[in-house]
């Protein structure tokens, strides 16, 4: 009869010291799990500002962007921004050949007032104003609303929607400036002072019908205008004026109100006792008794003055 054991596995061998099964085959560390990985270098950090307990933000006086001086990055947009306010609005490069050009200039020069004799290259170009209104073509007005945007910003006008910047108005009976004039009418243009393709002035009309005279006052208070009861006829009504701050005092403002009222209403050029702003501000005022040449009789009229009285 044949007998069989079980046979014990040839990879261990009894040890009789500690009766333990000990291995034969030696064993092998693998090295990629074993090696100390290095540890980490940690980030150095630089302490970049300094908190002394005064203010961090700053106001620039001539953009009137708020910003923090120490920061690069807000240093980098204050820049950008400052130089498109200050030097003048970025345009399409066509836009003086797509718009109706209405003046031509002598070129203007920051710093330099009307009249005085600066020094010109012969490859300069001239300074254009162009109109645009509502029938002008869609990259024009678009172009004339980003301008009135950001002009309205910087004068913390309320803002035009542009559904009320290409409308029309009716002119009532009697009011036409001529015979030829019709019964209905585009409401604004605009009108913009162009070196290049940057906009330096900018100026917002609109048709009216009835404005009144400012009436003399002593001291002149350029923040308080008193008007008198007299309701006049007008035509042309100023309702925003601006200019870059690098540009102001070199006469732009005047060009504009000059190309405005010579072109506003179609085949006829304005007179200036038919010109009206809108309840100006003090330097809105000095500009008005500059560019009319007498203290008070010129006109003013707000929104209820529009129509009739």
């Amino acid at each position: 009869m044949a007998t069989y054991s079980r046979k014990r596995p040839a990879s261990f061998a009894l040890d009789h010291t500690n009766y333990a099964l000990l291995p034969l085959l030696p064993q092998f560390r693998n090295p990629i799990t074993t090696r100390q990985q290095p540890q980490a270098k940690k980030a150095r950090l630089t302490q970049m500002t300094i908190d002394l307990g005064g203010p961090t933000q700053k106001k620039c006086k001539q953009c009137h962007m708020e910003y923090v001086p120490s920061n690069a990055a807000d240093a980098k947009l204050h820049r950008t921004f400052h130089d498109a306010r200050v030097g003048g609005l970025d345009v399409p490069r066509g836009l003086a050949g797509s718009a109706r050009v209405v003046q031509k200039c002598a070129r203007c020069r920051p710093g330099v007032r009307l009249g005085v004799t600066a020094s010109r290259r012969e490859s300069e170009a001239d300074d254009v104003v162009v109109e645009i209104g509502r029938r002008d073509a869609q990259a024009a007005r678009n172009a004339a609303a980003r301008v009135l945007e950001v002009v309205e910003e910087e004068l913390g006008a309320v803002r035009t929607g542009l559904e009320e910047l290409w409308s029309q108005v009716s002119l009532e009976e009697g009011t036409a400036d001529h015979v030829d004039t019709p019964r209905k009418v585009d409401r604004y243009k605009v009108y913009l002072y162009l070196q290049g393709h940057k906009c330096l002035g900018f100026c917002l009309v609109e048709r009216i019908q009835r404005a009144r005279p400012t009436l003399p006052c002593a001291p002149v208070d350029d923040s308080n205008l008193e008007l008198g009861a007299e309701r006049r006829p007008a035509s042309m009504g100023v309702s925003r004026i601006w200019v870059t701050a690098e540009y102001r005092r070199a006469h732009v403002a005047q060009r504009l109100l000059d190309a405005a009222r010579k072109s506003f209403v179609p085949g006829l050029e304005l007179g200036k006792d038919r010109v009206a702003f809108s309840q100006p501000t003090s330097s809105g005022a000095r500009l008005a008794r500059s560019w009319f040449g007498c203290e008070d009789g010129w006109l003013v009229y707000s929104d209820g003055l529009r129509g009739a009285a």
